[in-house]
């Protein structure tokens, strides 16, 4: 049997490793050393670091391409064509080829993330501490900065909930539609089939996770139809919202063939829904055992 990838693996450390992994090559002497001219190559062990603004908006040659993206391509941004070819014809024929948008909005986060290396690489190699402790501090930071803002946003309120009065009753009757909804809902271990697709490479399995993610989006509109007792409808919420965001989550984390680091983003995201699923059974079922609904 196939192990579920590890929380370390699988979340943050997914993206921080992935990172460190690409400054590991860009730092070498031999990568840099494809994309810089002879005086860049003698100027490489001058000390200097760059402001960020600056280095992202940098154009050596003015030919409206950042050097960023120029270096990118592996082209020298200190020139402004190869072998007669301007650099922006090669890049938009590149880009062409690859079906690449130039649009910043039409970017993947992959993408987005090979600018930012490039530009952290450079403040990083530009610095007398570009060591390994400044790589995977710089790392972290970066697989931080890619996590923030993908918190996914609740889409379901308690307006429309349908609520009872408390009692041992009403709780019962929860509880049993509660544990028919849940089992009808499939049992299937997303997390192998995960585990498959990042570790083995079977992209076969993508279209079982998206048919996963489908089920939980039921699950969430079959728990919203339940009839909730008040004392527990905000954990009773909590288990809906989730639901449906690893629905969203999974979905996101199909896209990992396309776009690598958004694949990672929806599997962080899922886990934290995962979590939140987990902890609202536990939230509900520690209060109908109060009521001696559950007994063990």
């Amino acid at each position: 049997m196939v192990e579920a990838p590890s929380k370390a693996f699988l979340k943050r450390g997914g993206i921080a490793a992935l990172i460190l992994l690409l400054f590991f090559i860009i730092q070498s002497k031999q990568f840099r050393s494809l994309f810089m001219s002879e005086e860049e190559r003698i100027a490489e062990n001058t000390p200097k670091i760059e402001n960020l603004g600056e280095l992202i908006q940098k154009d050596s040659n003015k030919n409206d391409i950042p050097d960023w993206e120029e270096r990118f391509w592996g082209l020298d941004p200190t020139v402004e064509s190869t072998d007669g070819v301007a650099h922006s014809q090669i890049i938009a024929e590149k880009r062409a080829t690859l079906s690449i948008s130039t649009e910043e909005k039409d970017l993947t986060e992959t993408e987005r993330l090979s600018r930012e290396l490039f530009i952290l690489s450079s403040v990083v190699g530009g610095s007398t501490n570009g060591d390994l402790e400044t790589i995977g501090a710089v790392s972290e930071n970066a697989a931080d900065e890619f996590s923030k803002g993908k918190e996914l946003i609740d889409a379901f309120n308690a307006t429309k909930l349908k609520t009872v009065r408390t009692n041992n009753k009403t709780l019962q009757t929860y509880w049993n539609a509660l544990d028919d909804v849940v089992k009808k809902s499939g049992e299937e271990n997303e997390l192998e089939l995960i585990a498959r697709v990042v570790e083995m490479g079977d992209m076969t399995r993508i279209k079982e996770i998206q048919e996963r993610a489908e089920e939980y989006k039921k699950l969430a509109y079959d728990l919203y139809k339940i009839e909730v007792p008040k004392g527990i409808a905000i954990y009773h919420m909590n288990l809906v919202n989730s639901a449906y965001n690893m629905n969203v989550a999974l979905t996101t984390f199909t896209k990992i063939q396309d776009d690598t680091i958004l694949g990672f983003i929806g599997y962080a995201q899922y886990e934290n829904e995962n979590e939140r699923f987990s902890q609202a059974l536990f939230d509900i079922a520690d209060y109908t055992e109060k009521y001696s609904i559950l007994t063990e």
